[in-house]
C-alpha cells in the first residue's frame, strides 16, 4: 500500500481526514462503527442518508418498484439528486385553474386597451438619450 499512498486505520483515523465517510457496513454494523469513529460534525456521512432513506420508504409503503427507483437515485451526486427532486415536485404541482386563467388574460387585454393610443418612445431613443448625458457627465 505504500506505494499507491493508501493507508489503513480504525475509523476514528480515517475520519480525521475525510471529508466524506462512506461506510459500506450492514446498518447495524454502520451505526457501531460510526459510534466509534469520533467527532463526525462537518463531515458528510452518506450511510445516515441512506439509512433515513430507507426508513422512509418503509413507513411510506411504496411499491417495490419505487424502492428500486429511490436506492438508485440515492447513489447519484448531490446536483443530480437536487434536479431530481425539482422534477418530481414540479410534478406534483397542480395545473393552473380555468378561471384564474381566464381572469389573468383579461386583465392582459385591459391593460394593452389602456395602452392603445399612448405614444411611447423606442428604446433606441431612450439608450441614445442616456449615453448623451453620462458622456456629458463624464465630460464635466
Amino acid at each position: 500500500m505504500a506505494e499507491t499512498g493508501a493507508q489503513s486505520g480504525t475509523a476514528s483515523e480515517g475520519v480525521v481526514f475525510a471529508e466524506v465517510v462512506v461506510p459500506a457496513l450492514p446498518w447495524e454494523a454502520t451505526e457501531a462503527a460510526l459510534g466509534g469513529a469520533g467527532d463526525l460534525s462537518g463531515k458528510i456521512v452518506l450511510g445516515r442518508a441512506i439509512r433515513a432513506a430507507e426508513d422512509l420508504v418503509e413507513s411510506a409503503g411504496m411499491r417495490q418498484e419505487a424502492q428500486s427507483v429511490l436506492q438508485e437515485a440515492l447513489t447519484f451526486a448531490e446536483q443530480e439528486r437536487a434536479e431530481i427532486a425539482g422534477a418530481l415536485l414540479h410534478s406534483l404541482e397542480a395545473e393552473p385553474e380555468s378561471d384564474v386563467e381566464t381572469a389573468w388574460r383579461q386583465e392582459v387585454a385591459v391593460r394593452v386597451a389602456a395602452r392603445e393610443g399612448v405614444e411611447t418612445t423606442p428604446w433606441e431613443v431612450i439608450r441614445g438619450r442616456f449615453r448623451a448625458r453620462l458622456s456629458e457627465r463624464r465630460q464635466s
